[in-house]
């Protein structure tokens, strides 16, 4: 088979995400939906009732008294470590795999995912454009989802252009991926999001974040945060190695959110504090 027909391949083995991460995901990215019902369906996963109960009597958390009421245990956590506590499986699937196509170290990428998706929160957080920060930190924490299913098809092609990428700093890793590949990461990862039926909001997130301006217009304020908070992500030291601030900043953001120096320094210090803080957490980490 050759280089599109492996990828295919591999788009196609990517593990279905559980019902319960599935329903949950899909309920963010409405515009408006009530706390109830998140905490229905969570009752109906044990899997994931086990892990919020025991993230919230952690330590981590500090409470004088044990919660058993799953209501509860929702509300005190929110739905942002709900919805990675529903991904938790499938992180420990995919994100925490070693990506040796990008040299990127096991835990490496879901880590940057994470700071991705915090940052797009506060983005949302801080504007008034129809975003919800539930909704962008969701599409942040799988914006990358395409990277896992072309990894392994690229370790050479990785190691090729290494010395091209570290001595050119015009470089566009995307453009070198269609290049060398005849895809994407963010292709690939529109088609897996296609294939798990995501709402057109993430997908669409997925597949634009670094060409944002090429998304529908109705998507673009989504898709204008994951890129913006891809790119805080990479500049606070965090992105998925060879790749690291090697794609090109799309301005355009600034018609949607025009973010002072100031700010965009607050959102960066408000995501370090809370990544600290989500990496005490470990029942949201991959086993």
């Amino acid at each position: 088979m050759g280089t599109q027909e492996i990828i295919a391949q591999s788009i196609q083995d990517v593990p279905a995400l559980s019902p319960s991460a599935s329903s949950i995901i899909r309920l963010i990215a409405q515009e408006d939906y009530e706390f109830e019902d998140i905490i229905d369906l969570v009752r109906v996963d044990s899997g994931l009732t086990t892990r919020i109960l025991r993230l919230v009597n952690s330590p981590a958390y500090g409470l004088m008294k044990p919660v058993q009421s799953i209501e509860r245990a929702v509300v005190l956590l929110g739905s942002q470590t709900v919805v990675s506590l529903a991904l938790v499986n499938l992180n420990a699937q995919l994100v925490e795999k070693e990506l040796q196509g990008y040299h990127s170290a096991r835990g490496v990428f879901w880590k940057h995912e994470l700071r991705t998706a915090l940052a797009a929160r506060e983005v949302a957080r801080l504007t008034d454009i129809g975003v919800t920060p539930d909704l962008a930190f969701t599409a942040g924490l799988l914006h990358d989802i395409g990277k896992v299913a072309i990894s392994q098809y690229q370790t050479r092609t990785g190691q090729d252009l290494m010395p091209y990428v570290m001595d050119n700093d015009a470089v566009d890793y995307l453009e070198l991926e269609r290049r060398h590949l005849g895809t994407d990461h963010c292709a690939v990862g529109g088609e897996i999001a296609r294939q798990w039926n995501l709402p057109g909001s993430l997908e669409t997130s997925i597949q634009y974040h670094h060409e944002p301006h090429k998304a529908p217009a109705g998507y673009r304020p989504l898709v204008y945060m994951i890129h913006l908070g891809d790119v805080l992500a990479m500049m606070s030291g965090w992105g998925t190695e060879i790749d690291t601030l090697k794609y090109t900043l799309d301005e355009g953001y600034s018609s949607y959110f025009a973010l002072s120096f100031d700010q965009i320094a607050m959102i960066m210090m408000e995501v370090d504090d809370q990544f600290r803080s989500l990496e005490e957490d470990k029942s949201i980490h991959p086993e």
